[in-house]
């Protein structure tokens, strides 16, 4: 949006998007509020804990591991994805039973959109994600393709460990290589 339009006007639709989502809420049924209030909560806690994975290091006891991972995405873009799928269900008026199948799929279409967008962070074409190749391994973000090479075992996992625990900096596109010839 911003590209096509500029900022000023992107943020003036995220407004009124706002404006909008809030008065539909407040026609609502409580569910539907009490259903937004949880996901804004988990959504920040979500993104806390992928900030705060930035500052820990890529191996030893304090490396993130998987399961912190898919608990920091759940909560960053699979409570986002749930709470749109359930809100739907409410406002449809569908049995309470429905609505949690629908926040539970939408969860889990989170998880695999969090995982596609992480892959693309590390292989993608900048020309079609928008986002420079490998900026999420310069930021120190530990997204999905790493941590899960780590764990991988075999040569190149203990290569790319040895690489990242070493006392300089690794280089990202060297990472990504070896993050690759895990697979």
């Amino acid at each position: 949006m911003w590209k096509a339009f500029g900022l000023g006007s992107a943020v003036l639709v995220g407004d009124a998007l706002l404006a909008l989502a809030v008065d539909t809420l407040a026609r609502a049924p409580d569910t539907a509020l009490r259903h937004l209030s949880d996901t804004l909560v988990e959504l920040v806690l979500g993104q806390a804990d992928d900030l705060a994975f930035e500052s820990r290091p890529w191996t030893g006891p304090q490396a993130v591991t998987l399961e912190e991972y898919e608990r920091m995405a759940a909560r960053k873009t699979g409570s986002l994805t749930g709470c749109a799928a359930a809100l739907g269900a409410v406002l449809a008026g569908v049995p309470q039973p429905l609505v949690a199948r629908m926040a539970a799929m939408g969860r889990r279409l989170g998880l695999a959109y969090q995982a596609v967008d992480d892959l693309l962070g590390l292989w993608g074409d900048p020309r079609a994600t928008g986002k420079p190749v490998h900026n999420d391994l310069r930021r120190d973000k530990k997204t999905l393709p790493v941590p899960a090479a780590l764990t991988s075992g075999g040569d190149a996992a203990a290569e790319l460990a040895a690489l990242l625990a070493g006392p300089e900096p690794a280089a990202p596109h060297v990472i990504a290589a070896l993050t690759e010839r895990t697979r």
